[in-house]
């Protein structure tokens, strides 16, 4: 019955997009995150916990303030993601700039597939659909979504803009992966979360050991697909900024075992830069750590 509800949920809320402007939305989205802050105490507790290892200089005042600001964040990226109909080529830099552009047409340059480092930082639903706007072939590695109904809505928001979806754990996932960067196409892999049900090795992330995804070391290890780091963030007037870096050197001596667990740790190391520089875009929610 709980499904049942949020997928109504999410249906009526998207059906109201089609008639408030962008910034409103963005502005519902806001209080809806607010008013979850409150509501969702489970949550709210696990961000608090979070933010208090991770920020032990913190105050008290300072974690509830940026954990607000995190519930925030997110009730917009809902928002955004449910008006994804409204951003088109003609629109797209109103709402979300580039820069390094020159870096991920480099990546490319290479032939071989480019594989984008991301966490579930920002708006990482706005990367992937900008980066398909602004012309270049995206494919995102997605999660199966349990909810009859919703799974169908969100893969075509996803595509909508343009956007590949490969569902991670489908027979067809491996192939689809490796069709894509022979293609030549971007893979976005998200790789912050502490996902036991794929492969992974615990590294570093915020001085403790993380249960993290290796599946991106792997790829760039057998396919010699460049990886670069794709972050967007959010401005204080609610726009955004698509930030890609330059490819990533991947650690390669031959013990493959060391080399996935190097290069994971490499890729920590970067999200973890973008989490301390922007701490409310970051899901503190989630229970990165065992």
């Amino acid at each position: 019955m709980k499904r049942k509800i949020l997928y109504f949920l999410v249906v009526a809320l998207r059906l109201l997009t089609f008639f408030i402007p962008f910034r409103l939305g963005q502005k519902i989205g806001s209080f809806l995150g607010y008013l979850s802050y409150f509501v969702v105490k489970k949550y709210r507790n696990i961000a608090i916990e979070n933010i208090k290892t991770c920020f032990p200089e913190m105050k008290d005042n300072e974690v509830c303030s940026l954990t607000k600001r995190v519930f925030i964040n997110q009730g917009k990226n809902f928002f955004e993601v449910l008006m994804f109909h409204r951003l088109n080529e003609k629109n797209i830099e109103k709402i979300v700039s580039f820069e390094g552009r020159s870096n991920f047409e480099k990546a490319f340059s290479c032939k071989k597939g480019v594989l984008i480092l991301a966490g579930h930082f920002g708006n990482w639903e706005l990367l992937g659909a900008s980066l398909s706007i602004f012309g270049f072939p995206i494919n995102v590695i997605a999660r199966k979504v349990y909810i009859e109904g919703l799974e169908r809505t969100i893969t075509r928001i996803r595509m909508s803009k343009g956007m590949k979806v490969i569902t991670r754990g489908e027979r067809e996932s491996s192939y689809g992966i490796v069709r894509a960067l022979h293609k030549n196409q971007a893979i976005g892999i998200l790789i912050d979360q502490n996902t036991k049900s794929v492969p992974g090795v615990y590294v570093n992330f915020f001085g403790r050991k993380a249960y993290t995804p290796s599946g991106l070391a792997v790829l760039a290890i057998k396919t010699g697909a460049v990886v670069v780091p794709g972050f967007i963030v959010r401005q204080n007037n609610d726009k955004h900024k698509i930030e890609i870096l330059e490819p990533v050197e991947i650690i390669k001596t031959g013990d493959i075992s060391r080399d996935i667990e190097k290069n994971t740790q490499v890729f920590n190391d970067i999200i973890e830069s973008y989490v301390r520089k922007y701490p409310d875009q970051w899901v503190w929610f989630h229970k990165r750590w065992d």
